[in-house]
């Protein structure tokens, strides 16, 4: 009995075993579903970009609306707004020296007139009512002189007085620089044939590649008298009940220190456009004969038809020789300045300082917004269409704030990261102190 139920125990068991193969077969794997990429869709073309910024100019140095702010609203004095604006610089004095200015409408001319109302123009040993120097070869004139007023291709009584002569050529007079009238001293064919008179001496040369040049040299209080006209308002020296006076002075003190720290050429010191700091002369005539006038806008006071201001004139002699120089070595600084800075300069070489005294009525470019066009920009950088544009800070800067931007803009066929100053350029910015927004 025992081995029956033994062996059918057995069978039993083996019964099950053959049973349970297909189930207990582990089944084949079961694949994986098919994951179908989701395409984002594409983002959505700019149309224009919204600039918005602040200051007029590059944002560094002394701003000319927050001086004119700091003087006229709180009653600050000259040397304290130089104090805030130049951090770490102090008033010390300088020699009234010659400086050399590249005139820079007259680059590269093959022909140069130069005028004396008075009769007075010299050059060689003789004088003249006007000079003209035609280039023949490279560095090689022929000169002609006449008693009569007249710039090339006017004019009568011209005799050849030197030819194929080299240059340089430099033309003076024997008026004193300081005390002629305006109008009096030597006088400067423009490229229209209207007439600039300058201070001091004119001299023909070229630079090192051979290229055409006119210099002006003359002493740097009688330079300043003709860039502190052009670089702010004369009428601001009445504002405030004359506290305005105080900021024509220290533009007066910025613009000598930035001639006397500058030796940008070999053959001249400074430039007279707005890529150094604008010189405009003593005085202007539509034609050699003419009578002055100003080109476009009055610059003085009624009545006053030169550029030589009575409150620009004065801020400059009453600040005679005074520059800014470093506490640190006694250097004179590069006196930089601009039209206004926003609500905080850039800094750089100066610490930056808040500007909100630039804050003014008059000044419309405290904080200003532009609309771009979208597709300009675009097209500008060869990025198809727009479809991205941001600012984001410059790892290369060392400037201040939105001073330290640069732009980062995206396209159906690519991509660009252009610094502030190209994109300001390119578009016409007041600053290239601002941040973008792209609107689709």
């Amino acid at each position: 009995m025992r081995l029956r139920t033994v062996g059918f125990a057995a069978f039993a068991a083996a019964a099950i075993m053959q049973s349970c193969q297909p189930a207990c077969t582990p089944a084949p794997p079961v694949p994986a579903p098919v994951t179908v990429p989701v395409i984002p869709p594409a983002p959505p073309p700019v149309t224009t970009i919204v600039v918005e910024g602040q200051g007029n100019g590059h944002g560094r140095g002394l701003s000319a609306w927050g001086a004119y702010g700091m003087a006229v609203n709180a009653g600050v004095p000259w040397w304290q707004i130089l104090d805030h604006y130049y951090g770490g610089t102090t008033n010390a004095p300088a020699p009234n020296a010659p400086v050399r200015i590249r005139l820079m409408a007259l680059d590269d001319a093959g022909v140069v007139g130069i005028v004396s109302l008075g009769r007075t123009a010299t050059w060689n040993g003789a004088t003249y009512g006007s000079l003209h120097f035609y280039e023949v070869a490279p560095n090689r004139y022929d000169v002609y002189g006449t008693s009569d007023v007249s710039c090339p291709g006017g004019g009568t009584g011209w005799v050849m007085v030197a030819q194929a002569v080299p240059g340089p050529f430099t033309v003076s007079t024997p008026h004193d620089e300081s005390v002629a009238p305006a109008g009096d001293v030597l006088g400067l064919c423009q490229p229209n044939g209207s007439v600039v008179h300058y201070r001091g001496t004119l001299t023909i040369t070229e630079d090192a590649s051979g290229a055409n040049r006119v210099v002006d040299t003359l002493l740097t209080e009688n330079y300043v008298r003709g860039v502190v006209s052009r670089e702010v308002a004369s009428s601001w020296g009445a504002a405030g009940g004359g506290a305005g006076m105080n900021a024509l002075y220290a533009m007066a003190v910025a613009a000598r220190s930035f001639a006397f720290a500058q030796g940008r050429y070999p053959y001249a010191d400074t430039c007279d456009t707005s890529s150094c700091q604008v010189y405009g002369g003593a005085a202007y005539r539509s034609s050699a004969q003419a009578p002055t006038s100003h080109p476009t806008v009055r610059v003085c006071e009624v009545g006053n038809l030169t550029f030589e201001c009575a409150t620009t004139d004065r801020a400059v002699g009453d600040t005679a020789g005074v520059v800014r120089v470093w506490q640190s070595n006694g250097a004179i600084i590069s006196g930089e300045y601009s039209a206004s800075h926003g609500p905080r300069s850039a800094g750089g070489t100066y610490p930056p300082v808040e500007d909100t005294a630039s804050n003014v009525p008059q000044n419309t470019l405290y904080r200003w917004t532009r609309n771009v066009d979208a597709a300009t920009v675009a097209a500008t950088y060869g990025l198809g269409t727009l479809t991205g544009a941001r600012t984001e800070r410059d790892p290369s800067t060392i400037y201040d704030g939105v001073w330290g931007h640069r732009v980062v803009l995206t396209g159906t066929a690519g991509s660009a990261t252009v610094s502030a100053w190209d994109f300001r350029n390119a578009f016409g910015l007041p600053s290239p102190g601002f941040t973008i927004l792209g609107v689709v």
